[in-house]
């Protein structure tokens, strides 16, 4: 008997050590957020299989929330004491096991006869790091636990959004020389090179150039593309392609061949430029030569490329211009326009600003990154001179060295939660672009964002060749029960919905792709479901009834047409009737007039892209419980908004971003309720209506890229405001879009 209790025990233990070799290398503490709500879903739970370990679950939810607030307390000193950077790394090695547990008990036909043992072992574990935690800390260093500290000169502010006009500081005199080589000059077909160290701002000074009104007066035709190393040649055809036509779905399906003839055919008798960025082989030239046709009238081609010879190649007659280095006086002034924008630099910190900028060696995108750095930190001697004395003693004549050593500093100096979000953006292919909106879905199922208001994180963020799936993917639905992101954008999935989903109880992301016109109705299952996107699909109001436990919902609709290819309404979606966040993004048109009819429940709504006249708002306006509008990249288009009696009963927060307004009439009676308001990018909007001037619940208006004469009405509101005794009400109007 004993012998089998031993064996028993055994082959327990096998099991859960093997099964920690399995847990993810982690820094930092962003994923407890998403175990504890997993805890306290369990814990709300009635499932048979759990009620008999639900008191254990509660109390490591208990156990867990406490180490929680203790990581918190210890977060600015853990590294400085080996005692509390080992007891840190011993609390994230038990958190992960937690979270592993927790999830085979929520998942539940995963469950084996060993883990209520493993259950009451983890209880035991968490309670001895409890009682080391507060030993360490009452006896070495004598932190409160209740406390939790404000962050100190690491990371005090969020980082501005560098524009590319604050790259570099003047590039005014070779702009100039550049320009003349393109306008002026031979009539002959011509290649311009611009040639120089990673960081210096060649793309810059080529964007500049080609965005230039003389250049643009002068050209019939400009198109960009950007080459790196890895290239595909389709890519970049239809890159070029798409600067010049529109690319119709004739355009998508023509041969590489066919799309090299239409690109030249679009050239032929036009004098053209073509910007080619960040070239490192002459193959990408000798690929596209014979579609740039030579009609002897002052065509051009702008290269961008880190390696002389490579321009030198390209055209034997022609001398690439070097991109010289900024000056150290250039590059402190850079450094304090970056980190103090209009101000002057404090007298206490100009020797160690100095010695900063001319660290680098004139190269821009290192001032820049350090910039940002010292923008969002503790502007004092103190941390300026370690700042100072940390480059100085890593100072490197390779450039990239230097790069990579200001990168480390940054990202050292990142809160935890970004230091996850900054390093998933590894997952994305090399130059290319990284979908704002998908990484911020990403962002979210992966538990890097958590704790969303109305102001949600999205801000803080489109079968018969294939009867069937090309791939077999069943081992994802074997192996990974437990995923929270599925991303199969990339493969066509043919015509039916994967087999095995469903099993993945635990998503929270999902993205497929292919002529799917059914999704089954086990789907249900996926209760956790934020994000569902799928490329292709067909029978959108059929799919989405399968899916009526959805509290948040994000989708892009593509333009909706029946059999007939007659345009399609908008879908119904009153029957979610547990809907409360609803985010849509339309790409196409929509058959005016347009009903919208979405759930009564329904709190926040997002919409972009539909185009439609600001007197289909009217419908959004009668919901009777919404509180967040966002109206984003032309949801609505006219130049006049004549808001009625009655609409936005509860609205708290509204948001009109990239809307082509120019007149908003609304009286006292209008948005009741409305607390914070966001305008940004209006640049037609004249003002903000004067009526808000009698309101009792506005908070805050935000003003971002907007005329001149809507911050001027935003001003006058406030005094008014001030006038009648509202002394909480604050203006923040953001001008970042000045040229340097």
């Amino acid at each position: 008997m004993n012998l089998a209790n031993a064996e028993i025990i055994e082959s327990y233990i096998t099991v859960r050590r093997s099964s920690r070799s399995h847990f993810p290398k982690t820094e930092g503490f962003g994923f407890i957020d998403f175990l504890l709500g997993n805890l306290r879903e369990l814990l709300n739970s009635e499932v048979d299989y759990f009620v008999s370990v639900k008191h254990q679950i509660h109390v490591v939810h208990e156990e867990i929330e406490f180490l929680r607030s203790f990581l918190r307390d210890i977060e600015e000193q853990y590294k400085e004491h080996q005692d509390l950077k080992t007891l840190d790394s011993s609390i994230m090695e038990v958190m992960l096991e937690a979270e592993y547990l927790i999830d085979v008990f929520i998942l539940g036909d995963c469950l084996q006869w060993y883990h209520p043992i493993w259950l009451s072992d983890l209880i035991e574990d968490l309670k001895l790091i409890k009682l080391q935690a507060t030993e360490i800390c009452e006896n070495a260093h004598g932190i409160n636990i209740n406390y939790v500290p404000t962050l100190s000169r690491n990371v005090i502010s969020p980082p501005k959004i560098p524009k590319i006009d604050e790259v570099v500081i003047d590039l005014a005199d070779e702009k100039k020389l550049v320009i003349d080589r393109l306008i002026a000059g031979s009539p002959q077909l011509d290649v311009v090179s611009i040639v120089g160290m990673a960081g210096l701002g060649k793309t810059t000074l080529a964007l500049k150039v080609y965005t230039d009104p003389s250049v643009t007066y002068h050209f019939h035709i400009r198109a960009w593309c950007c080459v790196s190393q890895a290239y595909q040649k389709r890519e970049l055809l239809l890159e070029i392609l798409g600067d010049i036509v529109e690319l119709t779905d004739h355009i998508l399906e023509m041969s590489d061949g066919d799309l090299e003839m239409k690109l030249y055919q679009c050239l032929k008798r036009n004098r053209f430029l073509i910007v080619m960025d960040d070239i490192w082989s002459t193959s990408a030239w000798y690929d596209f030569q014979g579609s740039f046709p030579n009609d002897n009238n002052g065509s051009r081609i702008l290269i961008t490329s880190r390696l002389p010879d490579v321009a030198r190649k390209m055209k034997v007659d022609s001398v690439p211009h070097p991109l010289r280095l900024l000056s150290n006086d250039e590059s402190w002034k850079l450094l304090q326009r970056r980190v103090f924008d209009t101000k002057e630099c404090p007298d206490e910190l100009m020797a160690f600003g100095n010695q900063i900028a001319e660290s680098y060696k004139g190269l821009p995108l290192a001032v820049v990154a350090i910039s940002g750095l010292l923008e969002r930190t503790d502007k004092i001697p103190d941390w300026w001179k370690q700042v100072s004395e940390s480059i100085c003693s890593h100072i490197a004549d390779d450039v990239e060295t230097r790069c990579i050593h200001i990168l480390e500093l940054s990202y050292r100096c990142l809160p935890d939660h970004l230091k996850h979000c900054f390093l998933y953006t590894g997952v994305f292919l090399e130059y290319k672009d990284i979908p704002i909106r998908k990484l911020t879905w990403l962002w979210l199922a992966e538990g890097f964002i958590w704790n969303t208001d109305q102001e949600n994180n999205e801000d803080v963020a489109e079968g018969d060749l294939y009867p069937r799936c090309p791939y077999d993917i069943s081992f994802i639905f074997d192996k990974f029960k437990l995923l929270r992101v599925l991303d199969l954008e990339c493969i066509n999935m043919g015509n039916s919905f994967p087999t095995g989903v469903q099993l993945l109880i635990q998503l929270r992301y999902l993205a497929l792709s292919g002529d799917i016109d059914c999704i089954p109705a086990s789907i249900s299952h996926l209760r956790d479901l934020e994000t569902l996107l799928v490329k292709g699909l067909r029978g959108t109001e059929n799919i989405m009834r399968r899916l009526l436990k959805l509290r948040k919902l994000r989708c892009v609709f593509s333009e909706l047409r029946d059999d007939t290819g007659k345009l399609n309404q908008f879908p119904v979606l009153n029957f979610l009737t547990e809907l409360e966040s609803l985010n849509v993004l339309y790409s196409g048109r929509i058959s005016l007039p347009c009903e919208f009819d979405f759930p009564l429940n329904l709190k926040k709504l997002t919409l972009s892209k539909f185009r439609l006249p600001w007197d289909c708002i009217s419908q959004i306006g009668r919901l009777p419980n919404l509180e967040v509008l966002k109206s984003l990249s032309r949801a609505f288009e006219g130049k006049v908004w004549e808001m009625k009696e009655g609409e936005f009963p509860k609205l708290k927060f509204l948001k009109l971003d990239n809307l082509n307004i120019a007149q908003w009439n609304a009286s006292s009676d209008h948005l009741p309720q409305l607390q914070h308001l966001i305008l940004r990018s209006c640049r037609q909007l004249e003002e903000i209506p004067s009526a808000f001037c009698e309101s009792s619940t506005l908070e805050m208006i935000e003003v971002q890229l907007c005329t001149s004469s809507v911050e001027e009405s935003v001003i006058k509101l406030k005094e008014e405001l001030l006038e009648m005794g509202n002394e909480d009400f604050k203006v923040l109007i953001d001008r970042s879009d000045m040229d340097l």
